[in-house]
């Protein structure tokens, strides 16, 4: 019992290892040494291979070698050996030109028999009357060693050419066995419920449908197996899929039907060639559950389940231990020592009530971090946390999981807000809640389960769910467009100094520095060449009215550069206001149009309530001030213009252009020395001018100054106003996103789980089609998303299929149904296409305009990706071509339960308290046995209940069954195991439903264990 106290388990049998005792054998012989590299070889097989079948035809002796050898303390390996005999039975087979072949029937003894039993009852039995094949001959006399060899030798001397077999080998191949004999002799009481069979297919199939096709079916469907040594584990469902289009038995296992050792990888019948696993105990009783359930077959490298466990190991409950405390003071024992081992694929928790079946299911949902917690049964304030005494103070839990990792709790505490949910667990009372609602029909109580829950304001005055959907959803669109023109704006800040911040920029900007600097020596060694001036006194005199002027002109040049500048920069501040107002007139223009629209969208609400629409808003609009000022700062440009330059010649640039052709005039006046003075000044004046020009402030586009302004911005505040652009894209895609929320929020809660079933398990309930979905929907993220970036260009996403693959991971990564995942994708998204992030680049830097298609701009790309037009709120309901408050009670019941079943994708494990309470026998067997089926078949299920329908229907690899004791301190213990195993199986028949006669009508599964009237009674 305890031994495979997890219930049925995975593992590889192989039920067709001949001996070096076997007739036909290329073991070298029945010899010491032969046997000695045999066992070894068995002991050497993969870690898997627990349970073989000692296959030596007609004969036993090999399996009671093998068996001697373990007895000896070899074979530590194998669980279970079964004794086999394989007969060559009076159905034949051919096709087309080939020879005639016996089929094969093998019979697979329990373990538990005598093996005298099985020589005596059956092997002398059916060797009472032996048939010489093909020539008929009826011989009798029981078939030993002794007699193939006499029986060869006397066809060896009916043969006119040579023969290279020995004589007893010819002499087996011409037996055959009487079929009906061996149901006779197998209809012995000593093999009652002791023996299973099973056919091999390749003999199987030659025989015709056409002439034999009633023996055909009847052979295969009296059999409990067909055995066949597949090349390939693919071929398997070829094989099965032939036989369920003949519908015929279609429980197919693969053997080695191994006559070699493992070393012969050539030879397809060699030791450990076999791809058969069985979920079941290595136990006789095991492999007959397997012949009642095929689900527990398969063929291949290795069962989906142990790759799951394997790869997810974290998801899977390995054991619960509960333990008093030390020092607690409390005389009652209760989980004193409590541990049990869990199935990682289905485990069912029985017991009478009040026994502990559901504190077993409370304690492992507080273990697991639930957040129903407080819909605990046992666990709870009026029982085991009842104060004066509290008695969960004094016990503690562990929770252990597949990776050897342990969760621990005090069984009075409740887990932390913020703890992870590890096991999905929904309690009794949480189930009830769903089920027992007085409801007037299905879909009515589904919309309204949300609807009732927003509050009035909430509601918005709307009637039903589809109404407020509708609303919300006008509203918000124009929130979310709204918000869209914004990050329109933000993103091409974004855009420029991301531009700025890139290495090309920097580059381009240091370069033009260099350039500068050397435009600025060149200028440097260009300085005029110094002029002295005149020294001739007589010249001096006579030139001194004209240089005085000249001096005098010199001096108001400034002056007037000065005014230009002043009234340019000037006039180029008004030109901003102007278009500044011009822009407010704009908007509030616009406005007065948005206005005047609402005023018409809401019109008739006000009409329908005998209202003035302008008593309640009316909107005043003066646009006269700016309408002034825009006509006095246009004003003010046309003097500005005008005080530059003008017709009459009166600005400062005219009369600045006069003073430069007066002071042209007088220099010509002056004589030769004077004038090349005169020039060298005014050449040293434009060469100071140009070189000032060069090297300029920040404020001249294109200075030295400028671009080093550039750099020191770059360095030293460039980052800050980046990362506060940013800060504010992040706001308002927030903005956004909670936008879109808003239209699924007051639903989202109860309908998730009902989208997720939908998605995930539509297909399960094959009588009903569901539409049902409440969610942000992903859509066209991808295709959009490669629609802009290339796949050849380098960075994080590029070559087909990783680049693809890249995305999809980081899709997977992030929830991008949350406004914390959505804006982590987002960063996740941006920090990829600015840097390069395969293992090999080192997080080089792209500039994300080299990775774009052809057509698409940045700006495009970040609008794609910030607009969140991928994430679509979806909302559809709808059963078949019928209301579902057309389905039972029952169903319906079913229906809510199977919904709520599924509140999360995760693969955590599912813990339920007794699921089938207030469901009619129908609904268990024809929805939730289903649903559980297919669960468990990608997450670990714990079920408590009391209801066979459940634990045997979905197949429960595992049964726990709960007692209390009271008179010793409320000790709760169990016994554990499989639905084969003898002491559940009784548990199962007495537990259950406690009426065997009835448990044995209604599944085979409950007569795997075949109970004497003295068990039934006791």
């Amino acid at each position: 019992m305890n031994k495979f106290a997890r219930g049925s388990e995975w593992n590889k049998w192989d039920l067709h290892v001949h001996t070096p005792k076997s007739i036909i054998q290329h073991y070298g012989g029945d010899t010491h040494e032969a046997w000695e590299k045999y066992i070894s070889d068995l002991e050497a097989l993969p870690k898997e291979f627990k349970a073989l079948g000692i296959n030596d035809y007609i004969f036993i002796d090999g399996y009671k070698t093998v068996k001697e050898y373990k007895k000896q303390g070899r074979l530590a390996n194998i669980d279970l050996i079964l004794p086999i005999i394989e007969l060559r039975i009076d159905k034949f087979a051919s096709q087309a030109n080939e020879a005639w072949k016996k089929v094969n029937l093998h019979v697979i003894f329990s373990d538990n028999l005598d093996v005298d039993d099985i020589q005596v009852q059956f092997l002398y039995a059916i060797n009472s009357k032996t048939t010489i094949y093909p020539t008929g001959e009826q011989l009798s006399g029981v078939v030993t060693e002794r007699f193939l060899e006499q029986l060869g030798n006397q066809i060896i001397e009916t043969i006119d050419k040579p023969i290279n077999k020995s004589a007893k080998t010819i002499g087996f191949e011409n037996l055959v066995f009487d079929y009906e004999k061996i149901q006779e002799a197998l209809k012995s009481s000593c093999f009652e419920g002791k023996y299973l069979t099973a056919v091999g297919k390749s003999e199987w199939d030659k025989m015709r449908w056409d002439g034999s096709a009633a023996s055909k079916r009847t052979i295969v469907n009296n059999a409990d197996f067909l055995f066949h040594a597949l090349i390939r584990p693919e071929d398997h469902v070829t094989h099965v899929d032939y036989l369920r289009n003949n519908k015929v038995n279609d429980k197919l296992l693969d053997c080695s039907d191994a006559h070699s050792y493992s070393e012969r990888k050539t030879e397809k019948d060699r030791i450990g060639n076999s791809f058969t696993w069985l979920k079941a105990d290595l136990t006789f009783e095991g492999l007959k559950q397997v012949a009642n359930d095929k689900t527990r077959i398969f063929i291949g490298d290795t069962p989906p389940l142990l790759d799951r466990r394997k790869n997810s190991p974290t998801k899977f409950i390995d054991s619960l231990s509960i333990k008093k405390i030390e020092n607690s003071g409390l005389a009652e024992k209760w989980f004193e020592n409590f541990q049990v081992e869990l199935n990682p694929s289905m485990v069912a928790i029985i017991g009478n009530k009040g026994q502990g079946k559901s504190a077993i299911a409370d304690v492992i949902g507080l273990l697991g971090n639930t957040r129903n917690y407080a819909d605990f049964s046992f666990l709870e304030r009026k029982k085991f946390r009842k104060p004066k005494p509290n008695r969960a103070e004094s016990f503690s839990g562990d929770l252990k999981w597949g990776d050897g990792t342990t969760d621990s709790s005090l069984l009075d505490d409740n887990p932390e807000e913020t703890a992870v949910e590890k096991v999905k667990y929904l309690p009794q009372s949480f189930i009830e809640k769903l089920c027992n609602e007085d409801l007037k029909d299905f879909e009515g109580e589904l919309r309204n389960v949300i609807f009732s829950h927003l509050s009035d304001s909430d509601k918005l005055g709307k009637h039903n769910l589809d109404e407020l959907v509708e609303f919300h959803s006008e509203i918000i669109n124009d929130d979310i467009e709204e918000i869209k023109g914004k990050l329109q704006n933000v993103n091409k800040e974004i855009i420029e100094l991301e531009k700025k911040n890139s290495e090309s920029y920097r580059k381009a900007i240091e370069e033009r520095i260099k350039e500068k600097d050397n435009e600025l020596m060149a200028h440097d060694a260009a300085k005029p060449t110094p002029v002295e001036a005149p020294t001739d006194e007589t010249a001096i005199e006579k030139n001194k009215e004209i240089t005085e002027r000249i001096s005098a002109i010199r001096d108001q040049i400034p002056a007037f550069d000065g005014e230009i500048d002043k009234a340019q920069k000037s006039l180029a501040n008004t030109k901003i206001d102007i278009a500044e107002v011009e822009k407010v007139i704009q908007s509030i223009g616009s406005f007065e149009r948005q206005f005047g629209n609402l005023k018409t969208e809401v019109q008739p609400t006000f009409d329908k309530h005998s209202l003035i629409l302008n008593d309640s808003i009316s909107l005043t609009v003066n646009k006269e001030p700016l309408a002034h000022l825009l006509r006095s700062k246009q004003d003010q440009s046309i003097a500005l213009n005008r005080s530059i330059t003008n017709e009459e010649k009166t600005g400062f640039l005219d009369r600045r252009e006069a003073l430069d052709q007066e002071l042209h005039h007088l220099q010509e006046k002056l004589d030769e020395q004077s004038r090349a003075y005169q020039k060298f000044l005014d050449a040293k004046k434009t060469w100071e001018e140009k070189r000032e020009l060069i090297i300029g402030d920040e404020d001249k586009d294109g200075s030295i100054a400028a671009l080093k302004a550039q750099i020191s911005y770059i360095e030293d505040r460039l980052t800050a106003d980046l990362d506060k652009a940013k800060e504010s894209r992040k706001a308002l895609t927030t903005e956004l996103f909670k936008k879109k929320e808003e239209i699924i929020t007051l639903y989202k809660r109860l309908f998730e789980p009902i989208t997720a079933f939908i998605r995930n398990f539509g297909t399960l309930l094959s009588d009903y089609s569901i539409e049902l979905d409440v969610d942000l929907k992903i859509v066209g993220l991808v295709e959009k998303f490669f629609d802009h970036v290339s796949l050849g260009s380098k960075g994080s996403f590029i070559g087909s299929p990783t680049g693809v693959e890249k995305l999809h991971q980081i899709i997977e990564d992030h929830e991008l149904k949350s406004s914390v995942g959505l804006i982590a994708f987002l960063d996740e998204i941006i920090l990829n296409l600015h840097t390069d992030q395969r293992e090999d680049q080192k997080q080089a830097k792209r500039e994300i305009e080299a990775q774009l298609k052809k057509g698409y701009s940045v700006l495009d790309l970040y609008t794609y990706l910030f607009n969140l037009d991928y994430l679509e709120p979806e909302y559809k309901l709808k059963l078949g071509e019928k209301n579902l408050s057309e389905l039972s009670p029952g169903e319906r019941g079913a229906l809510l339960l199977i919904f709520y079943l599924t509140l999360d994708q995760n693969d955590i494990p599912l813990v339920i308290d007794q699921p089938e309470e207030n469901l009619d026998n129908q609904s268990v067997f024809k929805i939730l046995v289903q649903f559980i089926k297919r669960a468990k078949e990608k997450r670990q299920i714990i079920i408590v209940t009391h209801n066979p329908n459940l634990a045997v229907a979905c197949n429960a690899e595992q049964i726990v069954h709960v007692s209390m004791d009271k008179e010793d301190g409320n000790k709760i213990s169990f016994i554990s195991g499989s639905l084969e195993n003898p002491a559940i199986n009784n548990a199962v028949i007495n537990i259950l439903e406690g009426t065997y006669p009835a448990l044995n009508t209604r599944t085979n599964t409950y007569g795997v264990i075949t109970r004497t009237f003295k068990e039934m009674t006791e």
